[in-house]
């Protein structure tokens, strides 16, 4: 189906972690740092990180201890969270392109969403980084709650 402009689409939709923003480094030094302050060092090979790579942090955590109720699996994703976040202030990077990429799609009449993961904290931090309101029209992540979905249902991260 084209459009007005003779284009077949309207609207380009990019993920936030690895996709717009070079972050997987530094949530790997999060994750790194965070485990071995629960006393579970995390080992270095990729596994857990191909095993985990777009989900949201409550998801994995609620994997990783499923003794825990939603309060606290909450408490251990915010912590862990915080630490990316130390990390993003200093050292965050946009994946070269990127930007110019964004700026050239707007350009051209595109309007633009971001599909992430990620919690509304880090999704801000790279926004006012980046300045990325300037570019995006609409997020969706798994803070956001369905319409009808009831007050616990949320959206759910990769592959969903």
């Amino acid at each position: 189906m084209s459009t007005s402009a003779g284009r077949r689409y309207d609207a380009l939709l990019f993920d936030l972690d690895g996709t717009l923003i070079d972050s997987m480094p530094l949530h790997q030094r999060a994750w790194a740092r965070w485990l071995a302050e629960q006393g579970q060092p995390l080992e270095e090979d990729a596994r857990f990180f191909a095993s985990t790579a777009g989900r949201s942090g409550a998801e994995i955590l609620a994997g990783m201890f499923p003794q825990a109720d939603a309060a606290e699996i909450e408490r251990l994703s915010d912590e862990r969270e915080a630490l990316y976040r130390a990390e993003a202030r200093q050292h965050l990077q946009a994946v070269a392109g990127a930007l110019e990429l964004l700026r050239d799609a707007r350009a051209q009449g595109f309007r633009l969403a971001v599909c992430t993961a990620a919690p509304p904290a880090n999704i801000a931090l790279a926004f006012e980084r980046f300045g990325l309101d300037t570019l995006i029209d609409t997020v969706t992540s798994p803070a956001d709650r369905p319409a009808g979905g009831g007050p616990q249902a949320r959206l759910r991260g990769k592959p969903h």
